[in-house]
């Protein structure tokens, strides 16, 4: 089957229209902070402000390209922010102050005791002991599977798991897990300190999957707090809370009655969006990976009978008593999503030693940032080159997600907070809508189209909404600006060769493209412009 790496294809296409005069290269490849803060000062007849953009109400077309086997089709709405204008807003990258994540702590957990995270990933010596074993028995008695001339092989790489993971692992085990032996200060430390401490406790170098050491890999020169609860009053929590110079700053916290799972809000996993029917789950549950376990239970104590509007009262609540009142309510609904447990909680918990899987319904609830009214949403997001240890630098889009269910707010979690700074232009000045538009109708197939060239594309858009995204800023990873942008909602098909088809959806918001509603240039995901 060929194989047309479409984005390789499309820039090509693209640099070959012409220089940096010619509008179609400009579209995504030519983009110039300066210029976009020109022309949002400069207002002329060519120029629209938002009370002119007001007057389009609804979007519909019809095209097709044949070459790249793409159909757009749009009955969309069109809507426009009930403000008196849209500015252009130097931003920068934020850290959470240890005066906010007592904050948090106080609003969701109280004044009950906290433990060291690294519970979450901590085996007794007994747990350590037994793998070690396994590893030796399979020394033994390789599987039949092994070629003759790989049996030695497969030993070294056993012993080497041996020596280099699992017995770092054991000297540091505990003989049984008791929550008070790792209490918790409540405070952020750097992450370095935390995995010394690891390796002093190991006796030298800690094994790779201690729990610290491997936030290390991720993190490396960040500060961290992970703290646990012992379920004295039935429900576990856990909150972490990580600031990164390279990947920024993230807030979770989520509450359970069965022990820590690792469920989506841990690590802030924000995909939601296409909700799927699979191993027998809810028709409301989200397009999480399930494994092919068929035996799901829900969660106990895990029901929502509430209204929405009442899991908002609470989620708006909880915004009030953190100071966020910039935040308000975007999108979201009553989903169904898996979860499982951390491994060193299946010990803990009688009931989870089955290892049946889980899932749990919740109001998932997203608050945005808004600016006089308007929100600033994703889409933008930044992303550099890996390192040497493939970390790589981010700076995702800030957003706040919260849960509620009957037992009140189960999972908060806050991603990538912003400082703002200066307003560089008050009112800017944006093309009519008919240049996004004709933009949007040009750039459509080349950023939708498929990279399979054999796959079509039918592409249905619903609505269209003008409101903020960052974009980067030349040259620093850690300022940018919110701007105005169209955002193309809706829907993109995937029709394989055979006819099969399969619908593609990243997100609650279903985000197809963005244009900047001052230059019209196309802002491409993960490049941050």
């Amino acid at each position: 089957m060929k194989q047309g790496r479409f984005l390789a294809a499309a820039m090509t296409m693209l640099l070959l229209a012409g220089c940096a005069e010619n509008p179609d290269s400009d579209i995504v490849i030519h983009k110039d902070m300066e210029k976009v803060i020109d022309e949002a000062q400069h207002t002329d007849e060519s120029k629209a402000d938002v009370e002119q953009l007001r007057q389009e109400t609804e979007y519909n077309a019809e095209f097709e390209n044949k070459s790249l086997r793409v159909k757009v089709q749009a009955d969309a709405d069109i809507i426009t922010p009930e403000a008196e204008r849209l500015s252009v807003i130097h931003v920068e990258k934020a850290q959470f102050s240890q005066e906010f994540v007592d904050q948090v702590r106080a609003a969701l957990i109280g004044d009950q005791p906290i433990w060291d995270g690294k519970l979450l990933m901590l085996r007794t010596k007994a747990d350590v002991l037994e793998e070690i074993g396994d590893h030796r028995a399979q020394m033994q008695n390789p599987p039949a599977e092994i070629a003759p001339e790989n049996i030695e092989l497969y030993k070294e790489e056993l012993q080497q798991g041996i020596d280099e993971r699992l017995q770092p692992e054991y000297n540091a085990a505990p003989e049984k897990l008791v929550f008070s032996d790792y209490p918790s200060d409540g405070l952020l430390h750097p992450l370095k300190q935390k995995t010394e401490e690891e390796n002093i406790a190991a006796g030298g170098i800690a094994s790779p999957d201690a729990y610290y050491t491997r936030k290390y890999e991720m993190f490396s020169d960040a500060e961290l707090l992970s703290c646990v609860t012992d379920g004295s009053d039935g429900m576990y929590s856990i909150l972490f809370v990580v600031n990164s110079p390279d990947t920024g700053s993230t807030l979770s916290f989520e509450r359970t009655p069965l022990g820590l799972t690792s469920g989506a809000n841990v690590g802030l996993d924000f995909v939601t969006g296409k909700k799927s029917q699979l191993f027998g789950l809810p028709e409301n549950t989200l397009a999480y990976y399930c494994g092919n376990k068929m035996n799901y239970e829900q969660l106990p104590d895990n029901t929502t009978n509430l209204s929405q509007a009442d899991a908002q009262t609470k989620a708006e609540d909880l915004l009030f008593a953190l100071g966020l009142n910039d935040f308000a309510f975007y999108e979201g609904g009553l989903y169904t999503e898996t979860v499982y447990f951390a491994p060193s909680f299946e010990k803990l918990n009688p009931v989870s030693q089955d290892d049946p899987r889980y899932y749990r319904t919740s109001y998932i609830l997203r608050y945005f940032r808004h600016i006089d009214g308007v929100p600033l949403l994703r889409g933008g997001g930044k992303n550099g080159e890996s390192d040497a240890n493939y970390r790589r630098k981010a700076w995702d889009d800030e957003m706040i997600e919260i849960r509620v269910d009957d037992n009140g707010i189960i999972g908060f979690a806050y991603q990538s907070p912003l400082k703002m700074l200066e307003t560089t232009v008050s009112g800017a000045a944006m093309k009519p809508f008919s240049e996004i538009k004709d933009t949007f109708e040009k750039m459509a197939p080349m950023m939708t189209a498929h990279e399979i060239s054999e796959f079509s594309v039918e592409v249905t858009v619903t609505k269209i909404e003008l409101s903020y995204i960052r974009i980067a800023e030349k040259d620093s990873f850690d300022t940018g600006y919110a701007v105005p942008v169209w955002g193309f909602c809706g829907t993109r098909t995937i029709v394989t060769d055979s006819g099969d088809r399969m619908e593609i959806s990243g997100s609650m918001q279903n985000l197809l493209m963005s244009i900047n509603a001052i230059d019209g240039s196309v802002i491409v995901p993960g490049a941050g412009y």
